[in-house]
């Protein structure tokens, strides 16, 4: 038996029953982190050695592009607040990049 699993975020792991069944056994859980930024940063990146990103060799197509956020009624005023700032961020960091 495994003193520790890393296991993705799926409910089953997440789970009263998983949890307890593992503790009893003595073995440690972890989920690992929902997002990385940084991994979709670098496999959507061209890269001279393959001549093309790593996206793109494993899918075989481009990235989806981003589709920008259009402020709207939302039932949940945060997550409206939330995207238009970072719509807003993203513009920004466009128009800075224009600049370089």
């Amino acid at each position: 038996m495994p003193k520790n699993i890393v296991t993705d975020r799926d409910p089953i792991f997440l789970s009263k029953f998983w949890r307890e069944l593992f503790k009893r056994q003595g073995v440690s859980t972890f989920a690992s982190t929902a997002y990385h930024p940084q991994e979709w940063w670098y496999n959507t990146s061209y890269h001279s050695s393959i001549k093309t990103t790593p996206y793109e060799a494993v899918y075989g197509q481009s990235p989806p592009l981003h589709i920008p956020y259009i402020a709207r009624d939302s039932a949940v005023e945060t997550v409206d607040r939330t995207l238009v700032a970072r719509e807003n961020m993203r513009k920004e960091l466009k128009e800075q990049l224009r600049q370089v």
